[in-house]
């Protein structure tokens, strides 16, 4: 067993240092700004998230994610955005042995190009950290010269850019949210850039009631397209209900309510489709997210808090 264990964390820890080094969510919609930052100041809204994803439950030692977000407009065309993500691989002895750190601050400019619709660009500078302590892991046999090494750890700036192009109904974006530029071969890790491109539309069906689509398309060099679908039946001041479908073959529910007026909770439920899910099954979401409307005096186009 323990053998078994360190090779399916070795391939989840494949998967993440060359693949798919970008945290994935099923709320991508109310997480935007960590993979976006031209959506700071975009809603009208002064907004403070925060998203944890479990990932994999069935499976000891998979990835747990978590991301905190804030957005605020300085003035009518600019806006400003902190985001925070951490995320940690395996559960060996006391505590995970692959760890990653991400503190970023976001600047975005918004130009006015019609009455209904407006475009932003933004920018995120910030700091990147990733560690690994091979001392962790609970190994079965230490002969494996690998192991010789005990820990590594990275430390580097970060960049990442945005267009965001939005109405009050529609939205249209794309970006590459993390560029780090190093490469390491004592640890044999090199950044990969990804590419989102994040869309949705919302059909009002009454005065307080619509349906909302989504789709998150995500590129990386030498590994598949992903393509995310959400679908959410909503009603204003109670909360909505919806669908998640991934082309890797991951399904799932997702879940928002309103508590307060300003406050929500969110909550979703995604697994594989078979025969997959008999190794990898159930991921969790859970989030709260905290608004505060702009003042009048920001000339902005009043966004619903649809995205």
């Amino acid at each position: 067993m323990n053998r078994l264990s360190i090779f399916i964390f070795c391939l989840l820890f494949h998967n993440v240092g060359f693949a798919q080094q970008e945290q994935i969510y099923t709320h991508y919609d109310m997480n935007s700004l960590s993979v976006n930052p031209a959506y700071a100041g975009s809603n009208a809204k002064t907004t403070v998230s925060l998203l944890s994803r479990r990932q994999w439950t069935s499976l000891s030692g998979a990835p747990n994610y978590n991301t905190l977000t804030a957005s605020h407009a300085l003035n009518n065309d600019f806006a400003m955005g902190l985001t925070v993500k951490q995320g940690s691989i395996g559960e060996f002895k006391n505590t995970s042995p692959l760890n990653e750190m991400n503190v970023s601050v976001n600047l975005a400019y918004h130009k006015t190009l019609t009455n209904k619709l407006r475009l932003a660009v933004g920018l995120k500078l910030g700091y990147f950290n990733y560690s690994f302590d091979i001392s962790k892991l609970d190994l079965y046999q230490n002969i494996d010269p690998i192991f010789s090494q005990r820990a590594y750890n990275i430390n580097a700036p970060s960049t990442g850019f945005g267009t965001y192009l939005y109405s009050e109904n529609s939205f249209i974006g794309f970006s590459c949210p993390q560029m780090i530029f190093i490469k390491s071969d004592e640890t044999n890790y090199s950044n990969i850039n990804h590419y989102q491109v994040t869309a949705g539309h919302v059909y009002k069906i009454t005065n307080d009631e619509g349906v909302k689509f989504t789709t998150q398309i995500r590129y990386t060099a030498d590994a598949p397209m992903q393509m995310d679908f959400n679908t959410h039946y909503f009603k204003d001041n109670i909360g909505s209900v919806g669908l998640f479908y991934r082309t890797e073959g991951d399904v799932g529910l997702m879940f928002m309510g309103e508590i307060k007026k300003n406050l929500k909770l969110f909550y979703s439920w995604d697994s594989k489709i078979k025969p997959i899910n008999e190794y990898v099954r159930y991921s969790h979401e859970f989030g709260l997210q905290y608004s505060i409307p702009y003042a009048k005096t920001i000339n902005r186009i009043i966004v619903p808090r649809f995205f």
